[in-house]
């Protein structure tokens, strides 16, 4: 264990790696997700071929390069966060790193806050990915086909408990309320039933 915290070049080129691994992860879990969708859509409304690559599509793999920078975000907004608190107990930079008895430390981020982070970065993205490429081509189908959406969503927090089985106009759908939220929309045709 280092004795001081001091950022480097070879950390910054790691970083560099690091975010973009996650951004082209990200861009493949939409992309698969976005066709995936698209398919069953296009079968289900027997559209025969529509083009996949269009503006909302290329919108979506923005969104996954922003949601890869957004989870970089969070990891060093909580890092900064530990590190100010260790500063104001007046702890030195090893104390900080490796905490204390009372303190612990940033490497107390990685032991517990994110023991099950990859996991928890895998399920949220793939579901927001599910969930975009959904209302996506819901609202490609034109004419009006699709007008509301039903809203599930079998979390058991109170706010997702309250929206489940909602009905809601495809022009205002939901969206996920936090991370592993198990949201998901199914197209009501024609009007509400």
């Amino acid at each position: 264990m280092p004795a001081e915290l001091v950022w480097t070049k070879e950390d910054e080129r790691d970083h560099d790696l690091e975010l973009a691994l996650l951004t082209a992860l990200f861009i493949k879990w939409y992309g698969t997700t976005l066709k995936a969708i698209h398919t069953i859509t296009a079968r289900f409304f027997n559209l025969g071929p529509v083009p996949l690559d269009d503006p909302s599509v290329r919108q979506i793999i923005l969104n996954a390069q922003a949601a890869a920078v957004a989870v970089d975000a969070t990891t060093q907004k909580a890092i900064a966060q530990r590190i100010a608190a260790g500063l104001e107990q007046g702890l030195t930079a090893r104390q900080i790193a490796y905490g204390t008895d009372d303190f612990p430390g940033i490497d107390g981020l990685f032991g517990e806050t994110w023991k099950n982070r990859p996991l928890t970065v895998a399920r949220t993205e793939i579901q927001k990915a599910q969930l975009e490429a959904s209302i996506n081509r819901f609202r490609r189908l034109g004419g009006g086909a699709v007008t509301h959406l039903l809203v599930s969503d079998g979390d058991f927090d109170a706010f997702c408990e309250n929206r489940n089985g909602t009905i809601v106009p495809i022009s205002n759908p939901p969206s996920m309320a936090h991370p592993n939220c198990r949201l998901a929309v199914s197209p009501i045709l024609g009007g509400i039933p």
